[in-house]
């Protein structure tokens, strides 16, 4: 958006050999569409909707409760297949952040690992300046070993 103070928008395009893997993501879209597509030589996963538990929590829920995590919106699974296109509803595993923090407090009482080691950290960081890098320079850069290794 012309004027903004930070990125509102990014488009990541990755490339694994013959796999071409595309993420963008924007929080100002006016309408917003899949969360996740996934296509693949014999299907397509489709998913709509955030994670319910931030919904939750605005709404003032808490955990634990048995609808804790629910997500309301299941995924769709089409395959083609003999001439025929099929598609299923695939429900969505509950979300589970109280296990995020559990692990966090573990981790920092010495009683279990980090649930996000450093070297993961420091990995998606030097991702994403590798991408500011290369929308700066307007330019495909190569990830290397420097650029994901602590």
């Amino acid at each position: 958006m012309p004027g903004a103070l930070t990125e509102d928008y990014f488009q990541a395009r990755l490339q694994y050999g013959q796999t071409r893997v595309i993420l963008y993501a924007s929080c100002l879209a006016p309408s917003p569409g899949p969360r996740f597509t996934v296509h693949g030589t014999e299907a397509t996963f489709v998913k709509y909707g955030l994670d319910s538990q931030e919904g939750q929590l605005k709404a003032g829920l808490r955990p634990p409760r048995p609808d804790w995590g629910l997500d309301p919106n299941p995924g769709s699974l089409s395959t083609f297949k003999g001439g025929a296109l099929s598609t299923r509803v695939v429900p969505s595993l509950p979300g589970d952040y109280p296990a995020y923090y559990v692990a966090l407090r573990e981790a920092l009482l010495g009683q279990g690992p980090n649930p996000v080691p450093p070297a993961e950290a420091i990995r998606t960081m030097g991702l994403m300046e590798l991408g500011g890098r290369s929308a700066a320079e307007g330019r495909t850069l190569t990830v290397s070993a420097a650029d994901v290794l602590p």
